[in-house]
C-alpha cells in the first residue's frame, strides 16, 4: 500500500470544512439533477402499489372468474400485495439500472459479517467514471481484544482489489487471512488501510465477470436474482416528499419455491464457496431501499440469517450512493493517499479519471508475519509432532472455550483432567512416566480436542 504522510494530508484537506465519517457517507449524498429513469407507467405502477384498492377497482375484480369464491378481504389483499411486489421489483431494476448506466457514481460499502467469532468489519468504495473505475473492499476484527482480533483476521480476514482503464483488462487481487493487515478503523474515507501483498492479476471481461460472481454488471446494486415470485408479503413503500425520495422495504419468503430460493444465492453461494464453506439455506433475509423521486438508487441495506456449518452468521449490508460531482471529489480527496502525490509529484486531482488512474497502480508490498501468526509458529515448535492445522485449530479452540463459546468441550476437558490428576496420583511414588512421556500424551490429548471441537461446530452452526 501507499506510504501515508499525515502532515502533508493535514494541508491538503484544509479546505474541507468537514471530515465526513462513514456514518454521515451512509446517509447519501445529495439529489442528483438529472432527468427521470421512470416512465409514466412506472409511476403509474408506483401511485398503483401506495394506493389501496378502491371499491370500483373490487367490484371489477370480483368479476373474474380466478376470484370465484374468494372473500372481498382476499380478493384485496391479494391483489395489493400483488402490486406492491410488482411495485418493489420496478423499483428495484430502475435503482439498478441507474448504476449500471450512468456514467459518474461513487458507492461506499460498510459491512459486518455477523459471524459469532466476533466483529468483523468491511468498509469498500467503487469510483465508476464511464468505462472506467476502481473497487477495492477490505476487511478486519474489532474487539475489545486485540490478540483475538488477531487470531480472527486469520481465518476472516480479506482484501479485494480490482481495477479497469476501460480497455477491456481487468485486474483482480483477492488476499484472504492477516497478511493484508488490514485496518477499519479510519475514520475518514476510504475507512480502511491495507497493504497489498499480491500482484492483481490480468482478466478479460468474461473471466473476470467468472471471477467477481456478478449477474450482470461489475456496479449492479446486489448480486441475488430477486424476482416478485420469491417476495414475501407485507412489502412497504413510502415517500419523503420534503427530501424527494422513495423508501422501499421487503423481504425474501424462505418458503417460495426451492428452484427460485436457490437461484436467488446462487453467486452468494461462490462468494462463500471462496473460503472454502457452503450455504445450505437463509434463515430470514429483510432489505430497505431507498430511491430518489428520479429512479437514482440513494442507499441499499440488507440484514439476513445464513446456516453455512462454521461460517453461518448474521451479516448486515450497507450500501450509500453518491452522484454529485462536487460530493464525490470532495469525499475523495479526503483520501490521504492522494496528498502524497499531490507533494511528490504535483499531479492534480480535478476528475475521477485522475483518481481512478491513481489507484489502478496500487504498490505491492511484501507479506509480513502478523502477532498471531508468530504465537502459531512458537507454539509450533514447542509441539512439533502435530501438523500445523491442529496448531491453528488448537489456539481457535482455546480462545474459543475460554470465551464460553463451546460449553460440551469444556465439560470434556474438565473431565479429562480430572482423569489424568486421578491417574498420576495413583502412579506417585513409583513406576511413572517421564516428563517427556507427558508432555507427548498432553499433545495427543490436545489433538483430540481439536478434532471434538470440529466434530462439535459442525454438529452446532451458531458456533
Amino acid at each position: 500500500m501507499i506510504c501515508l504522510c499525515t502532515s502533508c494530508a493535514a494541508c491538503f484537506v484544509a479546505c474541507n470544512s468537514s471530515k465526513q465519517t462513514i456514518e454521515l457517507v451512509l446517509k447519501g449524498g445529495s439529489r442528483p439533477d438529472f432527468d427521470s429513469l421512470f416512465s409514466q407507467d412506472d409511476m403509474n405502477v408506483i401511485k398503483a402499489a401506495m394506493t389501496p384498492l378502491t371499491d370500483e377497482e373490487l367490484a371489477q375484480a370480483k368479476g373474474e372468474s380466478i376470484y370465484t369464491g374468494w372473500t372481498d378481504d382476499e380478493i384485496r389483499s391479494y391483489i395489493e400485495e400483488k402490486r406492491k411486489k410488482s411495485a418493489v421489483m420496478l423499483m428495484y431494476r430502475v435503482a439498478n439500472r441507474s448504476r449500471k448506466e450512468t456514467p459518474l457514481s461513487l458507492m461506499l460499502q460498510n459491512s459486518n459479517a455477523g459471524i459469532p467469532l466476533g466483529e468483523v468489519i468491511m468498509h469498500g468504495f467503487n469510483l465508476k467514471s464511464g468505462d472506467k473505475w476502481y473497487y477495492q473492499l477490505a476487511t478486519s476484527a474489532q474487539t475489545d481484544d486485540p490478540t483475538w482480533n488477531s487470531v480472527i483476521d486469520l481465518f476472516a480476514g480479506l482484501l479485494k482489489v480490482a481495477y479497469t482503464s476501460g480497455d477491456g483488462d481487468y485486474y483482480y487481487s483477492i488476499t484472504n487471512g492477516s497478511a493484508p493487515n488490514c485496518d477499519c478503523t479510519l475514520k475518514t474515507f476510504p475507512y480502511a488501510t491495507f497493504a497489498l501483498t499480491e500482484e492483481p492479476r490480468l482478466f478479460d471481461e468474461a473471466a473476470f465477470k467468472e471471477e467477481l460472481h456478478y449477474l450482470d454488471n461489475m456496479h449492479e446494486i446486489n448480486n441475488m436474482l430477486f424476482c416478485e415470485e420469491i417476495l414475501a408479503d407485507g412489502a412497504k413503500i413510502t415517500y419523503d416528499g420534503v427530501h424527494r425520495f422513495y423508501r422501499i422495504e421487503f423481504s425474501v419468503d424462505m418458503k417460495a419455491d426451492a428452484a427460485l430460493i436457490r437461484d436467488w444465492f446462487a453467486l452468494a453461494q461462490k462468494d462463500m464457496q471462496v473460503s472454502g464453506n457452503s450455504i445450505s439455506k437463509y434463515n430470514y433475509y429483510n432489505a430497505v431501499m431507498e430511491i430518489w423521486d428520479n429512479g437514482y438508487v440513494k442507499y441499499f441495506k440488507s440484514e439476513s440469517d445464513r446456516s453455512a456449518g462454521v461460517a453461518s452468521g448474521s451479516p448486515v449490508d450497507e450500501f450509500s450512493y453518491l452522484w454529485v460531482e462536487s460530493e464525490i471529489m470532495s469525499l475523495l480527496r479526503e483520501d490521504e493517499r492522494i496528498s502524497d502525490a499531490l507533494v511528490f509529484d504535483d499531479t492534480i486531482f480535478l476528475t475521477a479519471d485522475e483518481f481512478i488512474e491513481f489507484y489502478s497502480h496500487p504498490q505491492v508490498v511484501e507479506a509480513k508475519l502478523g502477532k498471531a501468526e508468530k504465537i502459531l509458529i512458537s507454539v509450533g515448535c514447542v509441539l512439533g509432532a502435530l501438523i500445523i492445522g491442529a496448531v491453528v485449530s488448537s489456539v481457535t479452540v482455546n480462545v474459543l472455550v475460554k470465551k464460553g463459546k463451546l460449553p460440551k468441550l469444556a465439560a470434556k476437558r474438565e473431565a479429562k483432567r480430572q482423569r489424568r490428576l486421578a491417574k498420576k496420583q495413583a502412579r506417585a511414588g513409583g513406576k511413572d512416566k517421564t516428563a517427556a512421556d507427558n508432555a507427548a500424551q498432553d499433545a495427543i490429548n490436545e489433538s483430540d480436542e481439536v478434532e471434538e471441537a470440529v466434530t462439535e461446530s459442525s454438529e452446532r452452526e451458531d458456533v
